[in-house]
């Protein structure tokens, strides 16, 4: 937004043509009668003679400095003359921003450096230079600008929104925030601020605080339709779907009914595993603009999603159809083949979309997940540091360049700081690279979650854990976790699967073993992950266990918490739940572990149980689905990472009954052995 403003300029003096007929050192009095000479003045005025009429009136004063006549003239002049002066400003200003709305930008930079030299200390000209220094891409100098601005002018609430996107733009969040702070400390019903604060606090991370900021904008404004979009959009990425789409719908209500906001609902549906009505939004979308690829490509991710790879191929290449040369159709097309386990397909696509962006992070990445399938660990690490360089669904941040490792430095005495990145799962699996850094001379940190500090201690290393980042001039080196295989230079050829890494609390193992009595041959069983998307289409439901919980001397034991544990009040066979308070503390998996310890066999889906026990070096069967997770390679009965797991793979896409036919099988071999 541009609002022009005519605060505290200088008067610019009139160079109209004075009267020939008045010499330096003539007074008009001493030609003329003082009424006569007022009369004279005042016809100077009518005539718009302006500056003569003032030299009159000074002559005047200079004689009789107490007439009221000539003081009030001037005074009416000093009116007049601002009031022309004010309309010059305004006349160029606005052909200035008439510039600027028709993109002329060159033109309305150049006017407005003209207009700056007569109007130095003109507060909206800044606001102005600013703006259009902005839409040049010239953030710096428009920031320099809008300083000026607030100079001059102190109270200026729309210098400082305007200031804080460009130091948004120019990648400076903090400085962006305070200014849109200042903003709406001068003005407090600046919904506009509001707004913008709340899109630099969730790019920034800061959901929370951005679903406050949006909260105060539609609070303000209540027909804010961008508003209750953006909001919507924070609370999609915080979790709370419901919500979000409360406030999609919201901005409907307000009649905008625009692609993006049903794409938007789109989204969420999917995230909830609604498909159905995500595609009814997607559809919506479509009437609106028949020829919006990135709707298509939505619908495809929805198709996808439910397993109906043909519908989404269709969509993909509706896509392609509008427009030819989308990277991200050609990269979704890709999924598809991946997803149908068509490696070699799967890479042509992501080339080909490569082709048309060669720094697309999305194919990079997705590349590697095909390399990781195929059993090249050392180019799918290379390729998975892309990860962190998606505009969408970056899991993590990418390490600062100044502490980045180039994989040759001595490491020895050096500070390596790793932090978090990933699901529970992630973080016991890759925990195991952090003392081969030790080995490498480092001292190092490990940033994670409080709930896992208990369990990562019982590994043997001299790693420190925090929960906090550490000053920056204390580290030497910092990387995400899962950066670490590839900074180690990890090589399917050189990796050994581990036996064990991560051990249970020996006081917590003798109070479940008192617990679990018996001579059972006992089995530790999981079904399903979180609820999240990644996790539907690898659990299965717990009755596919009746079966294995029907084998005499075998008692199945329920490792599961969380969405699905609902299931064990359906089932109709035995399986020991092991009460409110497992695993209720503070610590993750210690109760877990315990357990496993005490289990002579663990099945599960793949999910964080499934890296516990391994980690733990348990026997374990892992079931996965017909394309599994990239780290567990497209075949084979072994695991790569770790010797006590095995790993029983679908036949057949979704057919998970074959699975449990093959496990009853080796479990009851197993049983006769």
């Amino acid at each position: 937004m541009l609002v022009t403003d005519y605060f505290g300029y200088q008067r610019l003096r009139s160079s109209m043509l004075k009267t020939s007929s008045k010499t330096q050192q003539q007074n008009i009095l001493d030609t003329l009668k003082l009424d006569q000479a007022l009369l004279l003045a005042d016809q100077r005025i009518q005539l718009g003679l302006i500056d003569q009429a003032r030299d009159i009136y000074e002559d005047i004063l200079k004689i009789f400095p107490n007439n009221d006549n000539a003081v009030l003239g001037i005074a009416s002049i000093n009116v007049m003359s601002s009031d022309r002066e004010e309309n010059s400003f305004m006349k160029n200003a606005q052909r200035i921003l008439d510039l600027y709305d028709e993109r002329k930008l060159d033109q309305a930079l150049t006017e407005a450096n003209k207009l700056l030299k007569l109007f130095p200390e003109q507060a909206g000209l800044y606001n102005i230079l600013g703006a259009i220094y902005s839409a040049l891409q010239q953030f710096s100098i428009a920031i320099t600008n809008y300083k000026h601005a607030v100079e001059l002018k102190p109270d200026y609430a729309e210098a400082f929104n305007n200031m804080g996107n460009a130091l948004k733009l120019n990648g400076e969040l903090d400085e962006a925030i305070k200014s849109y702070k200042e903003a709406t400390r001068i003005e407090a019903d600046f919904s506009e601020a509001y707004f913008n604060m709340g899109n630099a606090l969730k790019e920034k991370g800061e959901l929370d605080l951005a679903i406050e900021s949006f909260k105060r904008a539609v609070k303000i404004n209540p027909n804010y339709a961008k508003a209750y979009n953006n909001l919507g959009s924070t609370l999609h990425d915080r979790g709370d779907f419901d919500l979000a789409i409360d406030s999609y719908q919201q901005a409907l209500k307000i009649g905008s009914t625009n692609v993006e906001i049903y794409n938007n609902i789109g989204n969420t549906c999917l995230e909830k595993g609604n498909f159905d009505l995500a595609t009814q939004n997607y559809r919506r979308a479509l009437e609106i603009n028949p020829n919006c690829e990135k709707t298509y490509n939505n619908m495809g991710n929805a198709f996808q999603a439910n397993g109906q790879f043909d519908l989404a191929t269709r969509s993909y290449e509706q896509a392609l159809s509008i427009n030819p040369s989308c990277a991200k159709s050609h990269n979704n097309l890709g999924v598809i083949m991946l997803a149908k386990g068509e490696f070699d397909k799967a890479l042509l696509k992501y080339r080909q979309a490569l082709k048309l962006d060669s720094n697309y992070p999305n194919a990079l990445l997705n590349s590697a997940y095909v390399y990781f399938l195929k059993g090249d660990f050392k180019k799918g690490f290379e390729l998975y540091e892309w990860r962190y360089k998606q505009t969408e669904n970056c899991p993590t941040r990418e390490p600062r360049r100044n502490l980045i490792w180039d994989r040759k430095e001595n490491l020895k005495d050096k500070h390596f700081y790793v932090y978090e990145e990933g699901g529970l799962g992630d973080v016991i699996q890759f925990c195991r690279y952090l003392p081969a850094l030790e080995k490498n001379g480092a001292r190092v940190t490990f940033s994670v979650r409080e709930s896992l500090h208990k369990l990562i201690r019982t590994m043997n290393s001299n790693v420190i854990l925090t929960t906090q980042e550490p000053e920056e001039n204390s580290i030497d080196f910092e990387a995400p976790l899962m950066s670490l295989p590839y900074l180690l230079k990890t090589r399917f050829t050189d990796m050994a699967p581990a036996l064990s890494y991560l051990n249970a609390n020996d006081n917590l193992i003798k109070k479940w073993q008192k617990k679990l009595k018996g001579n059972k041959f006992k089995i530790g069983i999981c079904w399903q992950g979180s609820n999240r998307k990644i996790d539907r289409n690898r659990s299965f439901p717990v009755s596919l266990f009746r079966d294995i919980a029907n084998i005499p001397d075998v008692e199945l034991i329920s490792l599961h918490r969380g969405h699905g544990e609902e299931q064990l009040a359906s089932i109709d066979f035995q399986v020991t739940t092991l009460g409110q308070n497992f695993d209720r503390g503070k610590s993750s998996f210690l109760d877990t572990a315990a357990v496993m310890k005490n289990c002579d066999l663990i099945i599960t889906s793949d999910t964080s149980i499934a890296h516990l026990a391994g980690a733990l070096g348990r026997p374990t069967w892992v079931i996965l689905k017909h394309v599994p997770d990239w780290r567990w390679m497209e075949s084979g009965f072994n695991c790569p990472w770790y010797e006590s797991v095995f790993l029983y793979r679908q036949k057949v896409s979704n057919n998970w009954n074959l699975v449990f036919d093959e496990i009853m099988q080796d479990l009851q071999l197993m049983l006769i052995n």
